[in-house]
Order: structure tokens, then sequence, then C-alpha cells
């Protein structure tokens, strides 16, 4: 529906394209966005990912790009911040906790979902805004949907560093490279791959990924066409002068062309689609 100002009634739109409460809603660009939601009630709700956009000059629904993951019990939790939309915890019935302490952020014209931070606990329905540089969250439910937290948070929202999940396992002398919607970091003689989902700020489960060929750390590391390259490293008389190559859409390691020298703690750079080294570790000197 939709209420002009002064008048006394309101005027029938087109409908939601899928029926649904609890969800979300944001205006930006002179759009109208309905985010997540849920189907049905209690007690068998089912929490969906749906992003919608109403245009007001052709009064038409569209769809647009979902949310990563079902999300619903937003919606005093939601925030138009700069050119995205912020979620602040809320409910995806399907998780193994239905309640999330992620805040998450939307994108319209990327249609990308980004994990921002976690609350200091998982909160259905918290009430959340950005004064200035702050983000408050507060209130909500911490189990189930009875609103007992009295709580209320204030973390700096700009130019502040915000803890992620922990890694998996201890690493050290690693090295990471993001890759569309995920953050892969690998080092410290750990034979395996790990994986960050950028939507949903959650590690991939530790055998989510094909782990690498050859052990070793003090890697260079680079993203070139859609790939994780590996250039050199330490730790290993195999690590050699070897070049690493990760495809995340075939899950695979290959190695590349061995580098001139057996060098490690490398510095790298991509210019103009073409890979640059210099400089380095060779056994006990630098070159």
């Amino acid at each position: 529906w939709r209420l002009l100002p002064g008048a006394s009634t309101w005027e029938v739109q087109a409908p939601l394209p899928e029926a649904r409460g609890h969800l979300a809603a944001a205006v930006l660009g002179g759009a109208l966005y309905a985010l997540g939601g849920n189907h049905g009630h209690d007690p068998t709700p089912i929490d969906v990912p749906t992003v919608h956009r109403f245009d007001p000059a052709s009064a038409q629904w569209s769809a647009v790009q979902s949310l990563a993951e079902a999300r619903s019990h937003t919606e005093p939790g939601t925030i138009r911040w700069r050119d995205r939309v912020l979620l602040a915890g809320g409910r995806n019935i399907a998780g193994a906790e239905p309640n999330t302490g992620a805040l998450i952020s939307w994108q319209p014209i990327a249609g990308r979902t980004r994990y921002e931070l976690s609350l200091p606990m998982a909160l259905l329905a918290p009430t959340a805004v950005v004064l200035g540089d702050t983000l408050v969250v507060g209130g909500g439910a911490p189990l189930g949907n009875n609103p007992t937290n009295t709580l209320v948070w204030r973390t700096p929202w700009v130019g502040a560093w915000l803890r992620d999940p922990a890694l998996p396992r201890p690493l050290g002398e690693g090295s990471a490279v993001a890759l569309g919607d995920q953050r892969f970091v690998v080092g410290d003689d750990e034979m395996q791959t790990f994986g960050f989902d950028l939507r949903t700020g959650r590690w991939d489960d530790l055998h989510r990924w094909a782990a690498r060929p050859v052990p070793g750390h003090h890697h260079g590391a680079e993203s070139l066409r859609g790939e994780l390259v590996l250039i050199g490293g330490l730790g290993s008389d195999r690590i050699g002068g070897l070049v690493q190559i990760f495809n995340p859409e075939r899950n695979e390691w290959r190695l590349g062309p061995t580098l001139p020298v057996a060098a490690g703690s490398i510095a790298s750079g991509v210019i103009g689609g073409r890979l640059f080294v210099a400089g380095g570790i060779v056994g006990n000197r630098t070159v």
C-alpha cells in the first residue's frame, strides 16, 4: 500500500511477489528493498534469504540477488548505511543455533552479502543504530523469542579494528588472498587450505578445500585470474622455488613454473595481469 502526504486513505500497490513476515525493509537509491523474512509462523516458520526491489516509478516489484543465507527478525536492527543495508542479529531457523549474532551487510548495486562483525551475543530482533562513527546495539532475545536482554553495547564502526572468528587451527607465517566471496589462508607447514566465507563470517569445514601439494611457510601470495598463487617459501627442502596454484572453482591445486631461485619471504605483485617478484631469502642469505 501507499499513503500520500495529507491523504486519509491508503492506495493499493502491486503485491509483494513472495508473501512473508518478519522481513526487513530499507530505502536506497529511491527504491524500497524487502529483505529476508519467513514463510508461515509458529510453530513451523521457514526463514528465507529472498530480496525484492520496489520501483515507485513503475510501481512494480522485481526479484534481485538474495542474501547469502536465510535471515528473519532483523526489523529493529536494520540500518541504511552509505551504499548498503546492515542487518544486525536475527534468526536463521535452518542454522545449528537459530538466533544469530552476526551483523551482515547487503549492497544493492553489487547484490553482495558481507559479514561485518559479531555482536556480543546471538540476538533475535535487537535494536541497532549507527550514530556518527559508532554502532549501538541492544535489547532482543538471546534464546528463542523471549526478549530478556537489557544490555546495550557500542563499538567504533569506522576506523577501528574488528575481530573476526578465530582460525580453525593455530597458524603462523601465513599467506592469505581474497577470491570472490572467500578468503583463503595457508602457512606454517600446515597442509590444509583454510577458507573463510566473507558473506557469513564463518570458517568453512576444515576439509572443505583441497590440501596443497607441498607444505611450507613464508610464501609470497597473490590473486591472479581468479586463482591463489603461492610463490616460493621456506621450511622444507621440497619447497625450493615452487609455485603452487589453487583454483577454487575446481577445488584443486597444481604446480606452476618454478622460480629461477629457491627463495622465500619474497616480494610480489600483479601489474597488468602479470606476476612480478623480487628479493627474498635463499638459504641463509637475502637476494
